[in-house]
């Protein structure tokens, strides 16, 4: 009998995934791994479910799990995904009534009490960071304890929902154990970027760091704060020699929200990476005015070739209601930078914010193809719960609060003064404005080293092509597989 496995539960596609990624694109989720790492630690059996990469259904993820016998389920799900965990939730009390069904991640910590009380499969929800939680829960679970005596949690007693105090965070992450890559299914094989995401396979991703201290409305900082916590070097440097040694990775991304805003961990970390002779390119999200020339100079040499960036907007008006604490003078700057120290530059962006308007619209396209960009990304401004703007959100426009349509690829939020079809023909006019060009057509061939690189950019292709020429209406479609896992950044 196994005492917990641990679960990311199928998402359906259609309303998860973007329109120009790799129908590939998948990550590992490294928040149950390092769940998993810890219960093992602490004499645990362990298993870890993700229906995601190996494309199970709902059903086929319950009877995987039942066999398994286990007294406890943890599910991680982010605001796109809780309807299907509650749903998985069911098909497992079905199968095993006396399973305790727990459910963590960044929607059940925002609104803890809305989702138990939607979901009454669900028997905990672990508010926050889970590491130290989770193994308290399963002891007082296994021994028949007071549930209300476990702090960070919210459960359904005899009054209703109960929320205990929170947890405080894990101030030493090194004294976590690595992610438990290896109960993980093949990760060299099942996980992968997409194409553009990556620059040699087999490729993965690391966490190096927790919280956040900007003040964007439209992130939600409740599950790790707005403290920036580290690991240190030598930890760090652990998880990439473990890697590559015992999954023969290559590339790896660093989806940590600030991982640049240590410059002088960044130059260690770098540092580090050219001493041992590593052989590995890696690439990672930045903020524009926390990079420069020296910087991005030492980080290509250590092997990075791509940086991501949060840019949202190429008005400032928009920038300063989204409160981004940057300038449309300080990205074009970092991007300058960043092309000449000889690493691409990648751009998220964002339509729809409180405040758009067509013409701050035609700004941020026209912004996005004069700024020295390799890859460019829109998609649509969305209220999660948790978020700074979310209780607000009916002062700035109307918001269809569908939680299984409310991923960044669905225009679930328009603003006062404009319409969901006007975001949709603005996301498809600014994708064939940035990509149907001849210098990023060449740019994107002059990639391809392999026939599954020709492969992979042109299934990616098409899908953009099939998307920016549809009928209006409906949302972006087509995969992506980034915005869904419980810790993914926009390039802060």
């Amino acid at each position: 009998m196994t005492e917990i496995v641990f679960i990311y539960p199928p998402l359906r596609r259609g309303e998860v995934y973007g329109p120009f990624e790799n129908a590939e694109n998948v990550l590992p989720p490294l928040g149950i791994a390092s769940l998993a790492a810890v219960c093992r630690e602490a004499g645990k059996t362990v298993s870890i479910v993700d229906a995601v990469a190996e494309r199970l259904s709902l059903e086929e993820t319950a009877r995987r799990v039942a066999a398994l016998r286990p007294a406890a389920a943890g599910i991680s799900a982010a605001t796109v995904g809780i309807e299907n965990a509650g749903r998985l939730a069911g098909l497992l009390k079905e199968a095993r009534p006396r399973t305790a069904v727990i459910v963590g991640g960044p929607h059940v910590t925002a609104v803890p009490g809305k989702t138990l009380s939607l979901f009454g499969a669900i028997d905990v929800a672990v508010i926050g960071e889970g590491e130290r939680t989770i193994l308290d829960l399963l002891d007082t679970l296994g021994r028949g304890g007071d549930l209300s005596t476990v702090r960070g949690i919210a459960f359904r007693g005899a009054g209703g929902v109960t929320a205990t105090p929170p947890r405080p965070f894990v101030e030493d992450l090194d004294s976590l154990p690595i992610p438990a890559y290896d109960l993980l299914p093949d990760l060299a094989r099942l996980y992968r970027p997409a194409a553009h995401n990556f620059k040699r396979l087999p490729s993965t991703s690391m966490i190096t760091s927790r919280g956040c201290p900007g003040r964007c409305i439209f992130c939600d900082l409740k599950t790790f704060g707005n403290r920036c916590r580290r690991n240190s070097i030598p930890y760090t440097m652990r998880v990439v020699e473990r890697l590559i040694s015992d999954f023969g990775i290559r590339d790896v991304r660093i989806p940590d929200d600030t991982f640049v805003i240590d410059r002088a961990h960044v130059l260690s970390f770098c540092g580090e990476i050219v001493r041992r002779g590593l052989d590995i390119s890696w690439s990672c999200q930045a903020r524009v005015n926390l990079v420069d020339p020296e910087l991005l100079r030492a980080m290509r040499r250590a092997g990075c070739w791509q940086v991501d960036y949060g840019i949202e907007s190429g008005s400032r008006k928009i920038l300063e209601t989204l409160r981004k604490g940057i300038t449309p003078a300080q990205t074009l700057r970092a991007l300058r930078w960043t092309r000449d120290a000889g690493i691409q530059a990648k751009g998220y962006f964002m339509i729809g914010s409180p405040g758009e308007t067509p013409e701050t619209i035609r700004e941020t396209i026209a912004f996005a193809r004069k700024a020295a960009l390799d890859s460019f990304q829109v998609s649509f401004f969305t209220p999660f719960p948790g978020s700074p703007v979310y209780d607000e959100i009916a002062r700035h426009g109307v918001l269809e609060e569908k939680w299984g349509s409310m991923s960044i690829w669905n225009p679930v939020f328009v603003p006062h003064g404009m319409t969901k079809g006007q975001l949709v023909d603005a996301s498809r006019r600014a994708l064939r404005s940035f990509y149907l060009r001849p210098r990023t057509i060449l740019r994107y061939l002059t990639r391809i080293r392999t026939m599954g690189g020709l492969r992979d950019v042109a299934r990616s292709g098409l899908l953009v092509m099939h998307y920016i020429f549809a009928r209006r209406g409906g949302g972006a479609a087509g995969p992506r597989r980034e915005a869904p896992r419980p810790h993914a950044g926009r390039g802060k």
